[in-house]
């Protein structure tokens, strides 16, 4: 179970640092703290691509504006 490079919750494979949780005296592995509550509280048939959905549905990507053309304003 620790050793595993996917989400115990979700099934996706986890490219980055994992989230590790010690339930019981069992190690477990999830890509975040998120799929680890969901986990945790047992939601059912919750996958990656429903988590997807949910962010489709409920979140809006938002554009950063670009601030470097005032951090080198001051440099002329």
């Amino acid at each position: 179970m620790g050793d595993s490079k996917q989400c115990e919750f979700c099934g996706r494979p986890i490219p980055a640092e994992p989230v590790q949780k010690i339930l019981r005296g069992k190690t477990f592995t999830f890509c975040t703290e998120f799929c680890f509550r969901l986990f945790f509280y047992q939601t059912p048939g919750m996958k990656y691509e429903d988590v997807q959905n949910m962010y489709k549905a409920r979140s809006v990507d938002l554009v950063p504006q670009d601030f470097t053309i005032y951090l080198t304003k001051g440099d002329r």
